[in-house]
């Protein structure tokens, strides 16, 4: 119980790390060396656990994918020096993010509950929304070192973390389905809140597609009727109750509409793809992470501030710019073995994250954000133990 207890409290702390302590503006230094205390310590844990440890693993079902992600790192990274002269040092400083993605290793060494992950994922959605409404309560005043203003009706906020909001949404969504409590559709109806006032027209109109689809195909669902009844109820109370937020987005997505091809998201994508490309050969290593220190990252942020060029708006074709064939390979073996993969009944959410995945990977950069990343790796190591002990018919959450 005692090794449990501090597994967990080791995740925990790798989490809030990935978030930068969630960037507060007064923690100053600390949050800009977080990620790198976070991967010191995934590092020396898993050195500690080759060289002492004697166990036996749970099949590793992604590894091949996330060893070809990690690989990219070190093509893209000589790509960034051959072709934009950018020294070594300062893209592995860039890239520090991606190396999250050994946390999945470590998670298979820590042996944490799937339940407790569970748990962690609600928890970790509850101090986003309540971060994001004392935000939201006190702006103009900033407290974070994060994109913070006021646009659409709505101030919009978009701080480390707004993964663990979605996946608290589909296992509360889920568990709702399933039992008729209203005590899951009232934190889901919070979350779905958080959602509208962030004022994103993409996350909004997913997580409302992937909940219905979610609510259509779960065969565990539980009077079904009266679940539509409720859901009619609680859309038609979010939409008045935000009404001039959903109308400020109608108004924004008719001028992008206008705007056909000199929409900037795709005059972005031309660019990146085509341009940006300095050298035939990162086309599959890719460009590499820019630095903020180097020449390189001051064309990315001249493209930024002059052209409106943003590589996370652009979502896997941004990331395949950056970092080439390797990773996108890699993502796309990881999407194909989530689906495969037989788990059970009781976290068919999995599904539905990575159908969220998919869903978003034409706009979003979040599989090169740490924050994300640790949530991502940790669904993956949910899927591989449920797996197995599927195939060992022995029910997880009491093993």
């Amino acid at each position: 119980m005692v090794l449990r207890r501090i597994n967990n409290l080791i995740f925990i702390f790798i989490i809030l790390c990935s978030t930068g302590f969630y960037e507060f503006s007064f923690l100053g230094p600390i949050q800009k060396v977080a990620e790198i205390i976070g991967v010191g310590l995934i590092v020396i844990l898993l050195a500690f656990n080759l060289v002492y440890a004697e166990q036996k693993y749970i099949p590793h079902n992604f590894t091949l994918p996330i060893v070809l992600i990690l690989f990219s790192l070190l093509t893209s990274m000589f790509m960034a020096k051959f072709s934009r002269e950018q020294a070594f040092g300062d893209t592995l400083y860039a890239q520090r993010a991606i190396y999250f993605y050994a946390l999945y290793f470590l998670l298979h060494v820590l042996k944490i509950k799937p339940r407790d992950l569970t748990i962690i994922f609600i928890a970790f959605g509850f101090i986003y929304v309540f971060l994001f409404l004392i935000q939201f309560t006190i702006y103009p005043t900033i407290i974070f070192d994060a994109y913070v203003r006021f646009e659409r009706g709505t101030v919009r906020i978009y701080m480390a973390g707004s993964g663990y909001l979605g996946i608290a949404s589909l296992i509360t969504a889920q568990n709702f389905y399933r039992s008729n409590r209203i005590g899951y559709l009232l934190m889901l109806l919070l979350f779905l809140m958080i959602i509208v006032l962030s004022g994103g027209r993409f996350p909004i109109a997913l997580s409302i597609f992937v909940l219905s689809i979610f609510f259509i195909l779960d065969r565990k669902v539980k009077s079904r009727f009266f679940l539509m009844f409720l859901g009619l109820i609680a859309m038609g109370a979010l939409f008045f109750a935000f009404q001039n937020i959903f109308e400020a987005m109608l108004l924004r997505s008719h001028s992008d509409i206008q705007l056909g091809q000199d929409y900037v998201r795709l005059r972005a994508i031309q660019f990146f793809l085509t341009d940006f490309f300095l050298h035939p050969m990162a086309y599959i290593t890719g460009n590499g992470m820019f630095s903020n220190n180097s020449t390189y990252g001051l064309e990315i942020r001249n493209r930024m501030l002059f052209d409106g060029y943003f590589l996370s708006d652009i979502g896997i074709f941004g990331i395949y710019a950056i970092y080439g064939a390797f990773f996108l390979l890699g993502v796309v073996i990881m999407i194909v073995k989530a689906f495969k993969l037989k788990i059970e009944s009781q976290f068919f959410f999995i599904k539905f994250f990575f159908f969220e995945i998919v869903l978003g990977l034409l706009t979003a950069a979040s599989l090169t954000q740490s924050h994300f990343i640790c949530l991502l790796v940790s669904v993956l190591y949910i899927a591989d133990v449920s797996n197995y002990f599927n195939h060992q018919q022995v029910d997880i959450l009491k093993s």
